[in-house]
């Protein structure tokens, strides 16, 4: 999703409304969702103060809400087209490419589209509204990196202000750039480190593309180190050792916010050429994809306790890059034209 997100020239999200509380719960299923309440906090001890309640709707928290979700999402978008007043052939095949779109890009209650003219994005809006209207859902919070679709949004619909998420990356729709923050540490490394809190601090960086691979990977080495070296989860580091978190965790903070395009131009008429190049070292082995000359997609990992020898390193290094092209290519939802994957 985040990859298709890059390649349409004009984006459109929106969330569904009070999205798990639009699913009602069948009555006789009601009973699985029951719950205690206390009518009065001075006598919670009485049973007779004991009120039972059982949800009507689709609770949040319980672990199959989302597939629920996306089950009564994907019954209704398939209704769509068994609808009787689709009179046109043209205007069922329009409907079934959308829906097989949103069908790939809605994520719980989150939904974006793709389109190549503003036109096309604002027909796909109304497109949308209707039907998630017909499941009674409402689209809300639309926003887009075009400013006349963004007119063509009904102001209670539209989303206020111009940063918006896209599973949990940054979207800056003014300048149309993706914005990838690295976690501020400053005030915490000013207490003990501990190999506990360098893992906290590390998994705390959100970065599902891989853009922030090269400022992370050094971070990864120093934990790998900690692990070799033997230090207890909360043991606290020698002050030579910790010094050395904080000068890593402080490059990060004069890097705060990274920005990157967030389209990679492709219009549909014109060929995907995908270059990968895989590299490897004593320490670590990458990847990363480009498409068109953008950055698409990288991974970097740690090589093994174990010593491995380099051209075995090289090798799997190899072995990542072409899983990242199947990756891509089942994301992409199109034909790649050329592959190539550079390697030494």
């Amino acid at each position: 999703m985040l990859i298709r997100f890059r390649l349409a020239p004009i984006i459109v999200v929106a969330d569904v409304e009070k999205a798990f509380l639009q699913v009602q719960l069948k009555e006789e299923d009601r009973d699985s969702t029951r719950f205690l309440w206390v009518k009065e906090r001075s006598k919670m001890f009485d049973p007779r103060n004991i009120q039972v309640y059982r949800f009507t709707r689709l609770p949040f928290g319980v672990v199959a809400s989302p597939f629920l979700l996306a089950a009564t999402i994907s019954w209704h978008l398939n209704n769509v087209l068994s609808d009787g007043e689709i009179k046109s052939n043209e205007d069922r095949a329009w409907l079934k490419q959308l829906v097989a779109e949103v069908r790939a890009s809605v994520y719980v209650d989150n939904v974006m589209i793709g389109a190549n003219t503003a036109e096309e994005a604002v027909r796909k809006y109304k497109a949308l509204k209707q039907i998630f209207l017909e499941a009674s859902m409402n689209l809300r919070e639309w926003l887009s990196n075009d400013e006349e679709v963004n007119r063509q949004f009904e102001e209670s619909d539209r989303a206020e202000g111009g940063l918006s998420k896209i599973l949990g990356i940054g979207w800056n729709v003014h300048s149309d750039r993706l914005e990838l923050k690295l976690k501020d540490c400053t005030r915490t490394n000013a207490e003990v480190v501990t190999k506990r809190k360098v893992l906290n601090q590390l998994a705390s960086n959100y970065d599902p593309l891989g853009i922030l691979s090269p400022t992370l990977l050094q971070g990864k080495l120093f934990f790998q180190r900690l692990w070799k070296e033997g230090w207890g989860w909360d043991e606290i580091l020698d002050e030579d050792v910790a010094e050395e978190w904080r000068c890593l965790t402080e490059e990060w903070a004069r890097h705060a916010v990274v920005t990157v395009p967030r389209l990679i131009y492709a219009h549909e008429a014109d060929p995907l050429i995908m270059h990968v190049f895989t590299d490897a070292s004593k320490r670590a082995y990458a990847t990363c994809a480009y498409i068109n000359s953008q950055l698409i997609y990288a991974k970097a990992r740690l090589n093994p306790s174990k010593e491995i020898s380099i051209p075995r390193m090289e090798l799997m290094a190899v072995v990542i890059g072409t899983r990242v092209i199947k990756f891509i290519e089942s994301q992409l939802h199109r034909s790649v034209a050329r592959k190539i994957l550079w390697c030494d």
